[in-house]
């Protein structure tokens, strides 16, 4: 299994010295333009935007953040290397990755 979109991710941070386990999204977020006439009780959604969203990085990573896209297409075992956009360097180990954050295949 390879970590994609809607997988549960198990992480070894090399910084910190602790798994950490996130839900994967590659989030967006429709915004709905809405044009309106209230007097007349008229309105209707005139346009739709489609903006990214990064994942909140407490439970959820963005397959658009730095981390999502090291460990994207990545399998159990893999040690990830990356450099956040302030120029510091991250280590990870996907320890795990599940479908349902329950049942997980595991690094042995």
């Amino acid at each position: 299994m390879e970590v994609r979109e809607n997988l549960f991710v198990r992480l070894w941070d090399y910084t910190s010295k602790e798994e950490l386990e996130y839900r994967v999204v590659s989030q967006t977020m429709k915004t709905h333009y809405i044009e309106s006439n209230f007097r007349e009780g008229n309105y209707y959604f005139k346009s739709e935007q489609v903006l990214s969203s990064g994942g909140n990085g407490l439970e959820t990573i963005s397959l658009r953040s730095k981390l999502g896209e090291a460990i994207q297409g990545k399998s159990v075992g893999a040690v990830v290397k990356y450099a956040n956009v302030d120029g510091s360097k991250e280590k990870f180990k996907i320890t795990g990755i599940s479908e349902d954050g329950i049942n997980w295949e595991v690094v042995n």
